[in-house]
């Protein structure tokens, strides 16, 4: 999507859409920034450990012996390294350069002995393969030759040794610190990066947390929170058209919930215990299910006609949520 498709879709100005747009990679590039600077630590000791276990691999290895198959003398070591799998690890291995001591070639040998299939550098005049021929180094360059094995030409490699001009040097470092600036964050930016990344979790799980009780919203809002003398009030209103009077309620105990031992009587004399326990838990059930208490499990007891039932109160949120939860998943089954 190019500036002109931007301001169609937005219905904005080339200038105010360049300007969002900008806005937008600001942002971006702060959130790559951050992420990047906040796991430098992290990132740095990967890379140590990561060095540490090349180094031991490279100390580890053992060189094998190797004979020149011109002149069937054994080889000797000019230099070993590691040679890397970037896409597996644990497949990297040493590679080792040998050369004969009689007649100088050299060949790239693994540590199991394999040979690696070297380079084949043409001559430029009549393709043929070239050869190593000598090399010479000074402290300002290194002269490798190569000589063509059919028509003896000659080519040198050179390697510039020579220390970089301080102006080339000096404007490259101010390129690196300008970039620098661009694209690292400092200890005070690293520092808001983290603030802002924080509070963006958090008002992240306050939205989750709002979201996750959006199919009982509309439950939570119909609960009346009653104290336990509204409780009282309202349980002998409902319970004494019901045929049950003499209602008391015992001390509050106060722990995690509040609980409540009611004490009442059945006023009607021709009602059997199983009948009497049935109707008291079943409007005990209806005049508690928009309200903040529950009949507790520990069930109903009759003795001659006076009854005896637990209930708990709910008192936070969260126990008015999971309270609206346990009744919605009770209705569910019934359904």
């Amino acid at each position: 999507m190019d500036i002109d498709d931007l301001c169609k879709k937005t219905k904005s100005t080339k200038k105010e859409a360049i300007s969002s747009l900008s806005g937008f990679c600001n942002m971006h590039m702060w959130f790559e920034k951050g992420a990047r600077a906040a796991e430098k630590e992290e990132r740095i000791q990967e890379w140590i450990n990561a060095d540490k276990a090349l180094d031991k691999l490279l100390e580890d290895s053992i060189e094998p012996r190797t004979f020149c198959t011109k002149c069937d003398r054994l080889m000797q070591l000019r230099y070993k390294r590691v040679e890397k799998d970037y896409d597996n690890s644990n497949n990297d291995k040493v590679i080792f350069l040998l050369q004969c001591p009689d007649c100088e070639g050299r060949k790239w040998v693994y540590e199991d002995g394999t040979e690696r299939e070297p380079y084949k550098r043409l001559c430029e005049k009549c393709s043929s393969e070239m050869e190593h021929a000598g090399e010479k180094m000074t402290k300002k360059m290194v002269k490798t030759t190569y000589k063509c094995t059919k028509c003896e030409h000659k080519e040198v490699d050179e390697l510039d040794l020579s220390e970089e001009d301080p102006k080339e040097k000096e404007k490259e470092l101010a390129e690196f610190m300008k970039d620098k600036a661009r694209y690292c964050l400092d200890e005070k930016g690293l520092q808001e990066y983290k603030e802002g990344r924080d509070n963006l979790k958090r008002m992240e799980e306050l939205v989750k947390e709002f979201k996750k009780d959006d199919d009982i919203r509309p439950q939570l809002k119909e609960i009346e929170k009653l104290s336990v003398a509204s409780l009282e009030k309202k349980l002998k209103a409902t319970l004494r058209r019901k045929g049950f009077d003499k209602l008391r309620t015992s001390e509050p105990k106060v722990d995690k919930y509040i609980t409540v031992d009611v004490k009442l009587r059945d006023a009607k004399e021709d009602r059997e215990e199983y009948q009497s326990k049935q109707d008291l838990k079943h409007a005990v059930e209806k005049t508690l299910e928009k309200t903040n208490w529950s009949l507790m499990t520990t069930g109903i007891s009759y003795r001659l006609g006076v009854l005896e039932c637990s209930l708990k109160g709910h008192d936070s949120e969260d126990q008015i949520k999971e309270l609206v939860r346990s009744r919605e998943k009770k209705a569910a089954k019934k359904r």
